[in-house]
């Protein structure tokens, strides 16, 4: 194990990971350089307050020096922080290795790893996967991506570490190795971070990049670029509407079956709380990966019979004059948007919009067609959606999340679902997809009865 009383880190990026990295290696007796492009002035309130209370760090704010961190050892990046730039490029072609968070902490973890990435669907399927454990009485961190840290694992007495973990966190991974890695679906996210859907594939496929003959991948039977990534290593269980499958789990009329080494048996869709399509592979995976530790069908079905989702992943908020409004402000790309559509089986109202990440709005299409009466936008993207969708069904564009609720609501007609589900991210009008949410809940609650 590393000796860092020896080490100079550089840790860029202070939200919450790079806060908890920062900490972490201060507290072990590092030489600490706590690194933000951003200015003081910038930071939240609760950032503020982190950024003071860090104790034994020198701390950089405001520029963006290409020798900004000459003179250390290792750098840490967050996950926000493309590893191009200026600073961090100038150590990596030094010859210093630069590791994100995930990484560092994994050098100091002892407990079974089930790592969880994919383009949608990964917080749902990670919190599952841990109270599927949990009820199974293992002790469970579940983090990551979805918000604790996995530094904050170190330390801790768990059995498992359930960790989400996006393409950014798996962009600097060099040992890390989970015993199980699942893999839930690829389509094209962050296109203004990676330079093709095929690179941002590669950067979620790096998950699989330290697995042994004794580990277990867990992948989407049904994607092509997930297909596409697929490890060699001797264990790989799938799942699959499509067809049946010989190690792994598969839908169909019946409800969803499981076929694994230790368990098979069905779960009938009227014993699963979390409904829609797109949760049902959520299911599938979270399922699998509890199979894999031990998990037994009747606790697994107990589970499933409460567990209803997470907030603002297509919530249902209420319902008004026969329109129900459903909350998916943490569908961030086009791939989230097309998911969350084809769980309706009535007609649509789609609230969409944010700042663009570069997808392509057309390639849901028949989507748009098949499910949407209108849809109203926001946004700084609301222009290219707009252009995008406007031939197919009606479009407006307004100011405010209010104005796209008062407008959905006069769009829709009784038995509709007004969604949002913004297929952007939130950064132009709100701190994040969370405030966007509840703004969204907050003006549906405000139409009259």
């Amino acid at each position: 194990m590393t000796d860092w009383k020896k080490k100079t880190v550089g840790v860029v990026g202070m939200g919450t990971t790079g806060y908890a990295a920062a900490k972490f290696l201060a507290e072990r007796g590092a030489r600490v350089y706590a690194y933000d492009r951003r200015s003081y002035d910038s930071f939240s309130p609760e950032e503020r307050e982190r950024w003071d209370a860090l104790a034994g760090v020198e701390k950089r704010t405001g520029h963006e020096k290409p020798n900004a961190l000459d003179g250390v050892d290792l750098v840490v990046v967050s996950p926000g922080v493309p590893g191009n730039i200026p600073p961090v490029a100038r150590q990596r072609d030094k010859g210093v290795a630069v590791w994100s968070e995930v990484e560092l902490a994994s050098r100091h973890l002892t407990a079974s790893i089930m790592a969880i990435t994919g383009t949608n669907g990964k917080s749902t399927t990670t919190t599952l996967t841990g109270k599927l454990l949990e009820a199974a009485g293992w002790d469970t961190f579940v983090g990551g991506n979805l918000g604790t840290p996995l530094i904050e694992a170190v330390g801790r007495d768990d059995d498992q570490l359930v960790v989400e973990l996006s393409s950014y966190q798996l962009e600097e991974v060099e040992m890390f190795r989970p015993h199980v890695a699942v893999l839930l679906n690829i389509s094209p996210d962050h296109l203004d971070r990676y330079p093709s859907v095929e690179a941002y594939a590669a950067a979620k496929a790096r998950i699989f990049s330290r697995m042994l003959p004794d580990d277990i991948a867990i992948v989407n039977g049904d994607d092509p670029l997930v297909k596409s990534v697929i490890p060699t290593v001797p264990q790989v269980w799938t799942w699959s509407f499509e067809e049946p499958v010989a190690r792994g789990a598969y839908a169909d009329a019946e409800g969803l079956h499981f076929n694994t080494p230790a368990f098979v048996f069905t779960l009938k869709r009227e014993e699963i709380a979390l409904k829609g399509r797109h949760n049902e592979e959520n299911v599938m995976a979270a399922v699998l990966a509890a199979l894999t530790a031990g998990v037994t069908p009747a606790v697994i079905k107990e589970v499933l019979a409460h567990f209803r989702g997470l907030p603002h992943r297509v919530e249902f908020v209420r319902e008004v004059h026969g329109v129900r409004y459903v909350d998916d402000s943490k569908g961030t790309n086009i791939g989230a948007v097309a998911a969350a559509l084809k769980g309706f089986e009535r007609p649509v109202v789609l609230i969409a919009g944010g700042v663009d990440k570069g997808g392509d709005y057309s390639e849901i299409d028949d989507v748009i067609r098949e499910h949407v009466r209108a849809v109203v936008t926001i946004g700084e993207a609301a222009g290219r959606i707009a252009k995008a969708w406007g031939e197919l069904v009606p479009v407006r564009k307004v100011e405010s999340m209010e104005d796209a609720v008062g407008h959905a609501a006069q769009l829709a007609r009784s038995g509709d679902t007004v969604l949002l589900s913004p297929g952007c991210s939130s950064f132009d009008m709100f701190r994040d997809y969370k405030e966007r949410g509840d703004r969204f809940q907050e003006a549906v609650r405000a139409l009259p009865e």
